[in-house]
């Protein structure tokens, strides 16, 4: 009996340790149409998980819009020479769209400027606050319309001497 007993514990010995090369429980023998089963319903969730990881990766792909510039960042700066003034720079086309420009009075210009700007009827879209020398200021506008805008300082005189100049807007 004793050897009934060791040759069944090391059955099972062998048996569990056969198991645990296999990486798990050791499967029941299978006949053919269970092993067919078997992989059919494996297949089936196989693809049914990578149809639904493609859908949800679909669903997380943005789609192309276009998406907002934001407003065109500028500096214009009043410069002096004599009696002579101009702009640095002095752009000659620009393009619709909002505008965020810094206005400079140069340090070492000894008069205040200011920069106001005509929409192509010759009304006033914006005018700006008269800057000392060295001073700067920020200036929101929106250039909405294609046609020819003027940029100029309306202080008396200033513009005179070379603080205006003609803008040709074009469709952005």
């Amino acid at each position: 009996m004793k050897r009934f007993f060791l040759g069944l514990t090391a059955s099972s010995v062998i048996a569990l340790l056969a198991a645990g090369c296999g990486g798990g429980a050791a499967a029941p023998a299978a006949t053919p149409a269970a092993t067919t089963a078997a992989a059919t319903t494996t297949a089936a969730a196989t693809t049914t998980a990578a149809a639904t990881a493609t859908a949800t990766r679909a669903a997380a792909t943005p789609t192309a819009t276009p998406t907002p510039t934001g407003p065109i960042a500028m500096t214009i700066t009043a410069i002096e020479d004599g009696d002579k003034y101009s702009w640095d720079p002095a752009p000659t086309t620009l393009k619709t769209g909002e505008y965020n420009v810094k206005f400079v009075n140069k340090a070492g210009n000894v008069r205040p400027h200011l920069l106001a700007v005509n929409l192509p009827n010759g009304t006033e879209l914006i005018r700006g606050e008269r800057a000392a020398a060295g001073q700067s200021l920020d200036m929101k506008f929106t250039l909405a319309e294609p046609g020819s805008y003027v940029f100029l300082c309306t202080i008396q005189g200033h513009a005179d001497r070379g603080h205006k100049y003609t803008v040709n807007v074009t469709k952005g």
